[in-house]
This record gives C-alpha cells, sequence and structure tokens, in this order.
C-alpha cells in the first residue's frame, strides 16, 4: 500500500496516482483540506478505480498526522506527498520491483 499526502497540488495529484497504480495493490490518498479542486478532479478521474481510496480531512494537520491516518488500519510500504512523488518515483522505480510490495 501506499499513501499519498495532497495538499493543494491539483498541478501534480493525477499524474502522481497513475503513476503508482501499476506498481502497488492499493493507494491510499489523504487529502489535507485542499482549498483547491486537486481532490475533487482526482476523485472524479479515478471513480472506477477501486485500488484508490480517498480520505478527506477537515483541516490541514500535517503530513506525518496525514500518514497516520492513511494506515491507520494497515501497514503501509512508502509515504509520499503529491508533490514528490512525481519527481522522485522514477528514480527509485529501477531500484525496486512493485511486484515484491503491496
Amino acid at each position: 500500500m501506499r499513501v499519498v499526502v495532497n495538499y493543494n497540488s491539483d498541478a501534480y495529484l493525477k499524474k502522481c496516482v497513475l503513476d503508482a497504480l501499476p506498481q502497488v495493490r492499493e493507494i491510499v490518498l489523504v487529502d489535507n483540506a485542499s482549498t483547491d479542486a486537486s481532490t475533487d478532479s482526482c476523485s472524479r478521474h479515478f471513480t472506477n478505480e477501486p485500488k484508490l481510496t480517498i480520505i478527506r480531512n477537515t483541516a490541514n494537520l500535517g503530513f506525518a498526522a496525514a500518514c497516520n491516518i492513511g494506515s491507520s488500519t494497515r501497514w503501509a510500504i512508502s509515504y509520499f506527498s503529491s508533490i514528490q512523488m512525481v519527481s522522485w518515483m522514477p528514480l527509485v522505480s529501477g531500484f525496486l520491483n512493485p511486484r515484491d510490495f503491496g
């Protein structure tokens, strides 16, 4: 499982989720009370995606708290902000085999 934390990342969020979907069994997107349309747009785009769960916080609780919320019922293998994921994952993908992780 991958936890993706979002706060006003409209320009990056869909790409982040698209890039992660083939690599994991589940994505938990935790929105930290974004004021832009990022989470709504992502929710519409991935309406029929069973791997994606969206949690919407009513306040910006910060990255660590959002990670804890996202992994509260399961063990997570990685935590990313939506911006970090887009820039960092291509570097990691050459070292990790996604089939080894959930």
